[in-house]
């Protein structure tokens, strides 16, 4: 029986779970007897109100995937974790600080209950069923009208894996495993297949169910994960050439609204290649340090053209608000061991977006080539044949000691810097930095990124020779206005930013020129006179 949203529609649902805690009294093994069969389906959600209940660490995940599908998302939570509240400014999330009220559901498509009080998430799970709402709550199947699989992305291509809700763990071990078995190249082949059969309608061409699939084999798979998309689609037509008068319907097991049958044939064109003018681009854009003033005019007109934008953790919110208004904004969320997106999903998105045609911006904190990956993503679109633009940023590597008054050379102090990441712990075996050159090379050391591993590069830096009296800060947030500054010495600049409880993003500057801070701190000066300027008025 298929129950919609009728009359009645309730009382079938009540009765079947009656039915099932009946069957479950008379037989030993309760939990075993009842199991729920679910239907496989995939809901579009885009432009839909979307209702999370909860603002943790799960239910950030759980606005994650609502907005990567296009909902517009509600978030009611007495308090909200920061990778929630962070994102709102970039999209349509709305943000509730306080309790769950009915009320709440009003025009809500569905909602997810993710708080960690399962009373709480129970209320919610009756009261949208009250309302014909459907309603996932987190870790509680009997309050779940569908539940969030596993799921494997290349691109546009997901598998879903779900057990039922009988054990995640499965479901997690299944998603791990064809994570390593998927070429990531599926994720461009879809978008080849979905030219070439655009292309065959447009000519009135069909090919039957058996020569399609019998043209994706593994030698257009690797022509597409190389990046020859035009030998991917030559190929291809070649051998759909083959089966061209065959008057036979596609196989429509995975089709849905829009997906007919091929047309009739009449002329095939196998020499089809995938013209750059059908293509988008990519822009690698750097967006500066943090100060949405220090972007590039280039990176600012990127911004307003593009069709979407990839953006990170530490863009600023007036930056994105230049994107046109039908833009899209994904959130890549790059943060320090985690992210809304691994950098594989993000080289995916980049090229899959592009060949759709659309314009797409990356929008990276600071310069896209300075620690930022944009040469893994550059690679990435240049393989897969797509245009693309690099606009540098400013670097927090120069910009932050610039707004802490330090310049990073000075004559007569320095006459050189070096730029390291301090994500490379020294205690490590196998890295790639050698920290004895360092402590001799002189000049000015700058580490971005290095708030968790600043006590021991100190320590490495002082074992192999650098002198402990070394001046040095760190900056925390340069250029924003939640900017602080920790100054001291090599041997105790770890500490001292561990007791002012300094957070990322930080920049630490080692060498003579960071005693310099003190005397050139122009934003501290700059601050003091505004202030004075608004006491006279």
């Amino acid at each position: 029986m298929v129950v919609g949203d009728g009359p009645g529609g309730q009382g079938v649902r009540h009765a079947h779970r009656v039915r099932c805690q009946q069957r479950a009294h008379r037989h030993p093994d309760a939990e075993r007897a009842v199991v729920t069969s679910y239907f496989p389906v995939a809901l579009n959600i885009e432009g839909r109100r979307c209702l999370v209940v909860g603002g943790g660490a799960v239910a950030a995940r759980k606005v994650d995937a609502l907005l990567s599908a296009g909902a517009l998302v509600a978030v009611v939570a007495p308090e909200i974790v920061p990778a929630i509240a962070e994102r709102a400014p970039f999209h349509t999330i709305e943000l509730h600080r306080r309790g769950f009220e009915p009320g709440d559901l009003a025009d809500v498509f569905l909602v997810v209950a993710a708080t960690n009080d399962s009373d709480v998430n129970a209320g919610v799970a009756a009261q949208a069923r009250s309302r014909r709402v459907l309603v996932n709550a987190a870790d509680d199947p009997a309050n779940c009208d569908f539940i969030l699989p596993a799921v494997v992305r290349r691109g546009e291509v997901q598998i879903a894996i779900t057990t039922g809700a009988r054990s995640p763990a499965l479901a997690r071990h299944l998603r791990e495993r064809l994570e390593d078995r998927v070429p990531r190249a599926y994720g461009l082949l879809v978008e080849v297949l979905a030219r070439v059969r655009d292309e065959l309608r447009r000519e009135g061409v069909r090919a039957d169910p058996a020569s399609w699939q019998e043209a994706i084999d593994d030698e257009v798979l690797d022509q597409v994960g190389r990046g020859d998309l035009e030998g991917a689609i030559v190929l291809l037509r070649t051998r759909l050439d083959r089966s061209a008068d065959v008057p036979e319907e596609e196989d429509r097991t995975d089709s849905g609204a829009g997906d007919d049958p091929e047309p009739a044939p009449d002329a095939v064109h196998p020499e089809a290649p995938l013209s750059v003018s059908d293509m988008g681009r990519v822009i690698l854009a750097g967006a500066g340090p943090g100060d949405p003033g220090l972007i590039t005019v280039a990176g600012q007109r990127a911004i307003a053209e593009a069709d979407v934008v990839v953006y990170d953790r530490l863009v600023s919110a007036s930056l994105l608000n230049a994107a046109r208004g039908d833009a899209r904004l994904i959130f890549a969320g790059k943060a320090r061991g985690r992210s809304a997106l691994s950098q594989t999903e993000i080289n995916e998105l980049l090229c899959v977006e592009a060949l759709a045609g659309q314009v797409v911006v990356r929008l990276k904190g600071g310069d896209p080539f300075v620690f930022g990956r944009g040469g893994e993503e550059a690679l990435a679109v240049a393989r897969a044949g797509i245009p693309f633009t690099v606009i540098p940023g400013v670097t927090a590597a120069v910009a932050a000691p610039a707004f802490a008054g330090i310049p990073v050379t000075h004559r007569g102090l320095a006459s050189a810097f070096t730029v390291i990441t301090g994500h490379e712990d020294p205690s490590k075996p196998g890295g790639s930095i050698d920290w004895e050159a360092l402590a001799r090379l002189g000049g000015t050391l700058v580490l971005l990124m290095g708030v968790e591993t600043l006590s021991r590069i100190t320590k490495e830096l002082i074992a192999h020779g650098l002198d402990p009296e070394t001046p040095a800060a760190v900056v925390q947030a340069g250029s924003t206005q939640d900017q602080r500054i920790v100054t001291g010495v090599l041997a105790d600049i770890a500490e001292r930013a561990r007791a002012e409880q300094i957070r990322a993003p930080a920049t630490t500057v080692v060498g003579q020129v960071a005693a310099l801070a003190d005397q050139l701190a122009w934003r501290r000066l700059d601050r003091l006179n505004a202030a004075v300027r608004a006491g006279a008025e």
